[in-house]
């Protein structure tokens, strides 16, 4: 299942499907001698989002920053969406430079400037975005509950399990921190490892983690080439690094952030460790 379009939405015994259209296809993809292209738009790309709107977005993302397209770029083509033609929107600004940190148990996070945001620790549960054509709408951001042990059941083709555990996401968090990294990824092996019992086995600090920007363009994927939320790199002798999204959202898919796609990379990171890659997304 791609991150995007299909999102599930899980609460404790109840499962939704909820079907986006998206105009850029975001995916948790897994790679092997794949890469995230490194690409920054030229001096003559601009916005289509007008400064006043702009303004109004930074009143919930202070440090906002619009997409940007190359001149003559059709916006209503998403085949055109790639890094000749298309830099993402960066709703906490750019990374800052960082070494990797250590959570307490020794899971290594790169947070890339992440980690405080400028003094922003929530974001505002409401706020106005704004499609490609201009046109505003309300966003809303909140607690979501996903069951990482339904989520594996479903690609295990299994039924799954009623009133599983489950884990909150709040997509208002803008900071990252690496307490709660430590605490999720743990709690994903717990619950993942009710659905496939070896991964109980396998430990957290295999998996290091990226916080990037905003989406980005990942080449050689389970995908091909594609903008993608989330990535399982594959660094060899049983270890992976995880690159995820530090926010992202618009008119036409569900907001997500680094902790939502967590659950995901995870998964891709303890199902791989565990020797199943084909439950790998």
């Amino acid at each position: 299942m791609t991150r995007f379009p299909m999102r599930i939405f899980e609460t404790r015994g109840i499962v939704t499907i909820c079907f986006v259209l998206s105009s850029i296809l975001l995916h948790s993809c897994t790679a092997g001698q794949g890469h995230i292209v490194d690409a920054s738009p030229s001096l003559d790309w601009a916005p289509i989002l007008t400064s006043r709107q702009i303004v109004q977005v930074q009143e919930s993302f202070p440090q906002f920053q619009p997409e940007l397209f190359k001149p003559f770029t059709d916006v209503s083509n998403p085949g055109l969406f790639t890094p000749e033609n298309f830099s993402p929107a960066l709703f906490f600004g750019k990374p800052l430079p960082s070494t990797v940190d250590q959570t307490p148990k020794g899971i290594s996070v790169q947070t890339n400037g992440f980690d405080n945001n400028h003094g922003i620790q929530l974001l505002p549960a409401t706020g106005t975005y704004f499609d490609r054509n201009g046109t505003p709408y309300t966003f809303e951001l909140g607690i979501i509950s996903r069951s990482p042990q339904n989520i594996l059941e479903g690609y295990m083709e299994r039924p799954l399990t009623p009133n599983a555990p489950t884990v909150e996401i709040d997509l208002r968090m803008a900071s990252v921190d690496l307490v709660y990294v430590e605490q999720l990824m743990y709690e994903l092996r717990d619950q993942f490892s009710n659905a496939l019992p070896e991964i109980a086995n396998v430990d957290p600090a295999n998996c290091s983690i990226v916080i990037e920007p905003s989406i980005f363009y990942a080449t050689n994927t389970n995908y091909g080439d594609s903008y993608a939320g989330g990535l399982t790199e594959s660094l060899g002798g049983n270890r992976y690094r995880l690159h995820v999204l530090a926010f992202y959202m618009s008119a036409s898919s569900s907001p997500a952030n680094w902790a939502d796609y967590l659950v995901d990379e995870g998964l891709n990171c303890y199902v791989l460790s565990v020797g199943r890659p084909d439950l790998a997304h």
